[in-house]
């Protein structure tokens, strides 16, 4: 019999409940992500929504995670199972000090003495923990965040690229109204020259016969 770590499922719990029926508690790659109605949220301690957030949020970096059903679970105190990619089991502690790795046992609460360094340390987020247990965690979580930077970026590139071309269509469409301006007061221009001459010559009498003088003479 293994001293070490020691754990009896079958015994009874206190203070046990189950999981609201509009929550989904076992969550994996191929499962479906956990949600949360807004009706259910109100029914949930800070504690236990922070949990099935957790959930949702790494389900796709690891093999499964879940709130587990069996465990005691109260506003203050409440346990999730956790097998990594690796296909390694852990029963997950998380209270108000933080997530704890409290047995290498899906279910259990009881620790491994022989592994105090493991259950001694608290940890701020799921994530920090999941970086500690598993590399397939941090590859995948790294692979992730990679090609969602690099989607934003793209996105961004082609926005600037967009507005770089609408600049550039609004630059040309006002040159060439510029241009045309330009060409429309210049005929402008010439038309009143040649009608200044002819009122020239004709107040000079050189043009009797009311005709436009010719304006090259």
């Amino acid at each position: 019999m293994d001293m070490g770590n020691k754990c009896d499922n079958n015994r009874p719990h206190l203070d046990n409940k189950s999981p609201p029926s509009s929550i989904s508690t076992m969550s994996g790659p191929s499962s479906p992500t956990p949600s949360i109605s807004c009706e259910t949220c109100t029914q949930l301690s800070q504690l236990e929504v922070e949990a099935f957030a957790a959930v949702g949020e790494v389900a796709t970096f690891v093999k499964s995670i879940s709130v587990s059903e069996i465990l005691t679970r109260t506003p203050e105190l409440l346990f999730l199972n956790l097998v990594t990619l690796e296909n390694e089991s852990y029963c997950i502690e998380l209270t108000q000090k933080g997530w704890r790795i409290c047995s290498d046992r899906l279910d259990c609460m009881y620790g491994d003495f022989r592994k105090l360094e493991m259950h001694i340390n608290y940890y701020e987020t799921i994530y920090s923990l999941l970086d500690s247990l598993s590399k397939l965690y941090r590859d995948q979580f790294s692979s992730s965040l990679a090609t969602k930077l690099g989607k934003l970026q793209e996105e961004r590139t082609s926005e600037m690229t967009e507005r770089t071309m609408l600049t550039s269509e609004r630059a040309s469409k006002m040159t060439e109204r510029e241009e045309e301006e330009k060409t429309e007061m210049t005929e402008k221009s010439e038309d009143y020259d040649e009608d200044e001459v002819y009122l020239a010559h004709v107040r000079g009498g050189s043009n009797l016969n009311g005709e436009k003088p010719n304006i090259e003479e």
